[in-house]
């Protein structure tokens, strides 16, 4: 494709989100809301490769809060995340005990606790305008809705698998139990 043609093809979309949300989304948060954040994080979280959990930023906010305020401020402002920040553990717990197949653990990631701030502070933007901009058909991840409610959606697509269309169907089943016990 062509840029005038992606450029033609921009021009005629509508904007999921407006500039006045845009603007919202990025604004840089206040010393107040960053603070705040961190208190409501949980201070037992495991820690990242940092080695500093929540309860070490809380304790030591006194200290450690002007800069952790300004780290946030700086990723808002410069939209990069700092070298090393959103580096990350991938770590496997077992779901019993003598476990060997990777069917008997459970994926975890270890995130540093300052990374998961501002992580934090730009998904509760995104809640406010989420269920509008994501598509009805899609469950996670929004308030509200759930992945139960998919058994309706699902079923009917099973019931159009039934009809020759486009050339041939495929139905595809996704165990997400493996790396997940429980979902709610």
């Amino acid at each position: 494709m062509g840029l005038f043609r992606l450029i033609r093809l921009l021009s005629e979309t509508t904007l999921s989100v407006s500039r006045e949300e845009n603007s919202l989304l990025v604004a840089i948060p206040s010393a107040d809301v960053i603070h705040d954040e961190v208190f409501a994080m949980d201070a037992l979280s495991a820690p990242g490769l940092d080695g500093f959990s929540g309860r070490f930023f809380q304790r030591c906010w006194e200290i450690v809060g002007r800069d952790v305020v300004l780290l946030v401020q700086d990723f808002f402002h410069s939209r990069v995340v700092t070298p090393g920040l959103n580096s990350n553990f991938i770590v496997l717990l077992p779901k019993m005990r003598d476990s060997i197949t990777i069917d008997q653990f459970r994926p975890i990631v270890l995130g540093n606790f300052l990374f998961k701030v501002s992580s934090k502070i730009l998904a509760d933007r995104l809640a406010q305008i989420a269920a509008r901009i994501v598509s009805p058909q899609q469950f996670g991840f929004i308030r509200d809705r759930h992945v139960k409610d998919c058994i309706a959606l699902t079923s009917d697509c099973v019931n159009v698998l039934h009809k020759k269309c486009y050339g041939g169907n495929v139905a595809m089943k996704i165990d997400i139990r493996k790396a997940f016990d429980t979902l709610d």
